[in-house]
């Protein structure tokens, strides 16, 4: 976040470019954990690897510290990498659509946050959802997705 190559053109650091004050860390694999609600929460490139049954307890816990915004990216195809038992390390391979519902499933309980979903179809192909949440939900007469 602090490398100064996040932009090309302007050369700025990711935390220059969107004028963050603050990052926290949460890496629980790395024994980090500056975990507490913050405006934006990312999640990028973990669901994949958590097991179906414990989705709904993760993905509700991202919720349950984002404010305003998260910004959720999920692999929808096999990892190259296996894990010593010989399983896929993408443990939970679905495609856009059910990652979209379930998702949404849980992010219907928290008013305050908009939701970005980008799930990856391939590794240089991704499906891009339309931003969302309940606030934009009930602030709007006609709110629609088209998918």
């Amino acid at each position: 976040m602090e490398k100064k190559d996040f932009d090309l053109e302007s050369k700025k650091s990711a935390i220059d470019y969107f004028n963050l004050k603050e990052i926290l860390k949460y890496e629980p694999a790395a024994q980090e954990s500056e975990k507490r609600a913050a405006d934006c929460v990312l999640c990028i490139d973990v669901l994949e690897h958590i097991f179906i049954s414990d989705l709904k307890n993760v993905i509700d816990d991202l919720y349950k510290h984002a404010k305003k915004l998260i910004l959720i990216q999920v692999a929808c195809y096999e990892a190259k990498a296996k894990l010593p038992n010989g399983e896929n390390a993408h443990i939970t391979v679905r495609n856009p659509m059910w990652w979209k519902g379930f998702v949404d499933a849980v992010s219907s309980n928290y008013y305050s946050a908009s939701t970005v979903l980008m799930c990856s179809n391939t590794y240089k192909d991704v499906t891009v959802f339309q931003t969302w949440g309940p606030k934009i939900w009930n602030q709007s007469p006609t709110y629609t997705v088209n998918i």
